[in-house]
């Protein structure tokens, strides 16, 4: 039910505000169908998000729910919402979460995870920044993090939760995160493309058009010329027709 209603909503706003839609075909063992959508409404909120749908013998298959937004930024004075959109905010907790909640962001420092409840305040400055988080209904469930960067470029931080002292790297959107000083996540946030890899667990979920892998489902597609691509996923080898409408 939840499917449907983003589905009816990323309709309603194709035809409403700006925006770009492309619709890909991948044929192979089983008809895959991708439908990639850049909805912009000026000075108010800009979103991309793609939706597969698979048809198989006796199955259907579609996007997770939090792969459907590639990010969504909603921005007004003094108050913002945003998936998978990390614009200058190198905090490590705040990144993570990004991947898989929204945050409301009040003011630039104040912060909602919107998934577990947890509320954040950020601190900015150009070479420092720092936070303190805690759960809404568990105030001892909390992190506090400390981080020395030189701008935006790169940094290192330390993350305190737990009674854990977790270090981070970052390099512009890249975050290498390390737990007993060995690297155990990989995080990178771009506009076209986002990646999330957990090391110890296995786990890799990347949200690109030339290169998916969600679960146990993956597909990489070799562009032949600007429409036609010849893919290679779980299902095995395949043809993919892609058309912008």
């Amino acid at each position: 039910m939840k499917k449907c209603m983003i589905l009816i909503f990323i309709i309603i706003n194709t035809f409403v505000f700006t925006s770009t839609f492309k619709l890909t075909n991948d044929y192979g063992k089983y008809l895959n169908n991708r439908m990639d959508f850049d909805i912009e409404f000026e000075d108010l909120y800009d979103t991309s998000l793609n939706y597969n749908f698979k048809l198989k013998e006796r199955e259907f298959e579609t996007s997770n729910l939090i792969d459907i937004f590639n990010y969504f930024d909603f921005s007004q004075p003094g108050f913002k919402i945003h998936y998978r959109f990390i614009d200058d905010k190198k905090d490590i907790f705040y990144v993570k979460n990004s991947f898989d909640s929204f945050h409301m962001i009040i003011d630039d420092y104040i912060i909602l995870n919107m998934k577990d409840l947890y509320f954040g305040i950020y601190f900015n400055k150009e070479y420092f920044s720092t936070s303190f988080w805690f759960k809404v209904n568990d105030f001892y469930d909390s992190a506090y993090a400390l981080t020395l960067k030189n701008k935006d470029l790169f940094g290192i931080s330390l993350n305190f939760q737990n009674h854990d002292i977790k270090p981070y790297l970052f390099f512009k959107n890249i975050y290498l995160n390390f737990e007993n000083f060995n690297l155990n996540e990989i995080i990178i946030m771009e506009k076209e493309f986002n990646i999330y890899y957990n090391i110890k667990t296995g786990n890799l979920n990347i949200n690109s058009f030339y290169f998916e892998k969600h679960e146990d489902n993956f597909i990489i597609r070799f562009p032949i010329n600007k429409n036609i691509f010849l893919s290679y996923s779980n299902d095995g080898i395949g043809i993919s027709i892609s058309i912008q409408i």
